[in-house]
């Protein structure tokens, strides 16, 4: 009775020891994997709608709105926003997201009019203002291909 206990212990040991390995061999497998995944969106429409929904609650995240877009050295990820309207509705929509608004956005339809650019919809409404299409703010956002990946070129607004 005694050594079958002591060999029962032993390997009830060693499976507790491969176990944890195991885990450790896999927390560290997935760490690695997650590493290497971009998780900013690839497609053109997706892209668009992550590139407005940063420029609106993250404006100062200027690296990563870099990273999506197509800028001259320098250039800040506002100057896609080049003209009157558009600035205006980002700035109206900053101020409603700084006071607590909640805001959904969605791909309202997709333009090609050549196979390496796209010309993207993008609808932001806020909480219940989505029942109220008065209140939507409809960007258009122009993509162009460029090494495999759609970068943003211009951003306006109806």
């Amino acid at each position: 009775p005694g050594t079958a206990c002591y060999h029962q212990i032993m390997n009830t040991g060693r499976h507790g020891a491969a176990r944890r390995t195991g885990r450790v061999l896999a927390g560290l497998l997935c760490g690695v994997v997650l590493g290497a995944c971009d998780f900013r969106p690839s497609a053109p429409e997706s892209r668009a709608e992550y590139f407005v929904e940063k420029l609106i609650s993250e404006p100062q995240a200027v690296e990563e709105l870099r990273s999506v877009a197509r800028l001259a050295e320098g250039e800040s990820p506002d100057a896609l926003a080049n003209d009157l309207p558009t600035r205006t509705a980002l700035t109206y929509l900053r101020a409603r997201h700084h006071l607590g608004a909640k805001f959904g956005l969605r791909v309202a339809g997709s333009q090609r009019p050549a196979t390496d650019s796209r010309v993207v919809s993008v609808v932001v409404s806020e909480g219940a203002a989505v029942l109220n299409e008065g209140a939507a703010v409809r960007f258009q956002v122009e993509l162009q291909k460029q090494e495999d990946a759609w970068l943003v070129t211009r951003l306006r607004s109806d």
